[in-house]
């Protein structure tokens, strides 16, 4: 019974301890450790969006599974019902093509930030 105990009190000490080793990792990361742009392609969302919207039809469809003129009328119908809105970083058609990006070829969060370099927070809106 004491082995147990012994054991469990052991388990509890290396873990306490890891998350210990862990805290003080993130704030010397946070504090000490210059802060890096991540995302830096020169081929911003902004120009992806502005690329796609001048493809050649067909590419369109491959990229975003349907016409540009039904990204257009789209487009329309959300703003006029102000269900979606441009912002600082993102455009309304680049928020359209990002979605319609990611469910069409089945894409992460992930993967739509690194093609339109843009944070997972800024994807994830």
């Amino acid at each position: 019974m004491s082995i147990n105990t012994d054991i469990n009190a052991i388990t509890a000490a290396i873990l306490q301890r890891r998350i210990q080793a862990a805290i003080c990792t993130a704030i010397y990361i946070n504090f000490f450790l210059p802060a890096q742009q991540v995302h830096t392609s020169s081929r911003i969302g902004r120009r992806y969006t502005n690329e796609i919207l001048q493809a050649h039809p067909r590419r369109v469809i491959e990229l975003i599974r349907m016409l540009i003129t039904t990204l257009l009328d789209l487009r329309d119908w959300v703003v006029e019902r102000e269900l979606l809105r441009s912002t600082r970083v993102v455009s309304v058609e680049e928020q359209l093509i990002i979605f319609l990006w990611m469910i069409g070829g089945g894409a992460t969060s992930r993967e739509a930030g690194e093609q339109f370099q843009h944070s997972g927070q800024t994807i994830s809106k």
